[in-house]
């Protein structure tokens, strides 16, 4: 039975931390290796998951703070099982879900196995009705072209199990606070030949903590662009099927820039750049969400009435977690 490392990030994650591993630990397949990464935690992290160094499938590596990128890296160099993914520390799996993926590996004998994910608006509810068996799955052989587009396996990491040899040499990037998964996503996909998408809903994403944990920092939101300026420029260069998409995400994320630059005030940033760089996506307008298009609508005619649009819809936003908590 092939072994499965599991590497969790922990950084002051403990309202939701526990349930993470619980998740983890309790999976139905059994050959897992759990790395929680403790990334220098000043609450009670470190705390809960010393509770499980008691359990032969965890191991617990304390490190200074050197943010997400370093805890990934610091796990994937430690881990020793022939399959390899990432977890957050506050998000949960059905309990079926690796004994389901390597059904996946031993029938294909893919480098990579991605499944479906919800995003959860607090508390998640988990499934008891896990599938037996596998239908309805798809292997893929061109990863550029399912990269954003087709079977779209996405950029983020949590939903994806590699053979970890197949991520040998893949560094994740240092200059990018936000979106360097979808990067290290993309660059990985030069060692993997095929793979294999599950159509079970797997992964439960806990959306607002990750909103609220990522704060509103203008220059993590500048940073961010070049993760999609990075991806458009390989999708243009092979001609990927998942170029569309990549350009309306860049759409999306220097939205989220203009925003962090509207609440803070901050006069370092010029968003007549950001202007600048969504206009050069008109092609793809089309694609974009109804609200997206309306932000589009409101940069492109004046700051002053886009930054009325950001606050109003930050109100809305916030009556709408509070109503849903």
């Amino acid at each position: 039975m092939e072994t499965i490392s599991i590497v969790v990030p922990v950084y002051n994650a403990e309202k939701y931390l526990d349930e993470c591993i619980q998740s983890i630990v309790n999976q139905t397949y059994p050959a897992l290796e759990l790395l929680l990464i403790n990334d220098g935690s000043t609450d009670s992290s470190s705390t809960i998951c010393e509770n499980y160094e008691t359990n032969p499938c965890v191991r617990v590596i304390n490190k200074e703070n050197g943010g997400v990128q370093s805890a990934r890296m610091m796990g994937l160099n430690l881990a020793t099982g022939k399959y390899l993914t990432f977890v957050d520390a506050d998000d949960v799996l059905e309990k079926d879900t690796y004994r389901l993926v390597i059904e996946a590996f031993e029938k294909y004998d893919p480098d990579l196995v991605f499944f479906n994910y919800s995003s959860d608006f607090g508390n998640v509810h988990l499934r008891n009705d896990a599938p037996e068996h596998i239908n309805d799955e798809r292997v893929l052989t061109n990863m550029y072209d399912n990269f954003m587009a087709g079977a779209y396996m996405g950029g983020v990491l949590w939903d994806k199990v590699w053979k970890r040899d197949k991520l040998e040499g893949i560094e994740f990037r240092t200059d990018m606070q936000i979106c360097e998964d979808a990067v290290y996503v993309w660059d990985s996909l030069k060692n993997i030949k095929k793979a294999v998408c599950l159509p079970y809903m797997f992964y439960h994403y806990r959306y607002f903590q990750k909103s609220m944990s990522k704060g509103s920092s203008p220059a993590k939101y500048i940073k961010a662009l070049l993760a999609w300026d990075y991806l458009k420029e390989k999708a243009t260069e092979i001609g990927s099927e998942s170029l569309p998409s990549i350009c309306c995400n860049k759409v999306v994320w220097n939205l989220k820039a203009a925003d962090c630059i509207a609440i803070s005030g901050d006069k370092e940033y010029d968003w007549s750049v950001l202007r600048k760089n969504i206009l050069e996506e008109k092609a793809y307008y089309d694609r974009l969400s109804s609200y997206h298009r309306l932000s589009v609508f409101f940069l492109e005619r004046s700051w002053l009435l886009y930054k009325a649009w950001v606050y109003i819809e930050g109100w809305l936003k916030s009556l709408f977690i509070r109503l849903h908590r």
